[in-house]
C-alpha cells in the first residue's frame, strides 16, 4: 500500500510539474529543493520527535501516522490539484516515511527470527517493491484510459489509504502479543 500510494502520487505529481515547470533546469532545482526540505525534516523528526511517539502512544501511532496523512492529503488533492499542495503533500510523506514508519516497520521485525526477517525483508523489497511500482503503473494508465482523473484517483485511494490504517494497528497489536510471549 506503500508503494501503491507512493507510485500514484508520483506518477499524478510528475505529470503536473511537467505542465507547471518548463525548462529542465527548473525542475532540477525544484526537485532539489524538495530533496533538501525532506531530508533536513527527516533528520529533525528522527532526533526530536519518532522516540518520544513511540513511547508516548506506543509503536501503533508511528504505523498509523503515514496512511492517516496520506488519507488526508490524498482528500485534499481529491478537491485541489495545485502543484503546491501535491509538492506538500509529497515533502510530508516522504518525511513521514523516512522518519516515523520505517523506523516503526522495522520494530514489527524484532520478534521474528533471523530467518523470518530475511525472507520477509527480501521478498518485500523485490517482489512487493518492485512489482507494486509496475503494477501500480499498469493499473494507474488503464484507469486513466477509462476516463479516471486525478481527483478520482486521489479518491479511490482514500479508502485504500484507511484500510492501511487498520493494517498499521492490527500489526502493531501483533506485535505487542508476540512481545509479551517472547
Amino acid at each position: 500500500l506503500l508503494t501503491m500510494s507512493a507510485t500514484v502520487l508520483y506518477l499524478l505529481q510528475t505529470r503536473l510539474i511537467a505542465q507547471e515547470i518548463t525548462t529542465p533546469e527548473a525542475r532540477t532545482r525544484l526537485f532539489s529543493g524538495m530533496d533538501l526540505i525532506t531530508n533536513l525534516l527527516s533528520w529533525l523528526v528522527q532526533i526530536f520527535l519518532t522516540n518520544r511517539l513511540i513511547k508516548r502512544f506506543g509503536l501503533v501511532s508511528a504505523l498509523i501516522f503515514l496512511p492517516l496523512v496520506s488519507a488526508v492529503g490524498f482528500s485534499l488533492i481529491g478537491f485541489n490539484q495545485t502543484l503546491l499542495l501535491f509538492l506538500s503533500f509529497t515533502i510530508v510523506r516522504r518525511v513521514g516515511e523516512y522518519a516515523i514508519s520505517k523506523p516503526a516497520r522495522e520494530v514489527l521485525f524484532t520478534v521474528v527470527t533471523r530467518e523470518e526477517k530475511y525472507k520477509a525483508k527480501n521478498f518485500i523489497d523485490t517482489a512487493v517493491s518492485r512489482g507494486g511500482d509496475a503494477s501500480t503503473g499498469w493499473l494507474i494508465t488503464g484507469v486513466q484510459a477509462l476516463g479516471a482523473t486525478t481527483a478520482h484517483l486521489a479518491w479511490m485511494l482514500v479508502p485504500i489509504m484507511l484500510t492501511w490504517s487498520w493494517l498499521g494497528w492490527f500489526l502493531a497489536q501483533r506485535e505487542r502479543r508476540m512481545q509479551t510471549t517472547k
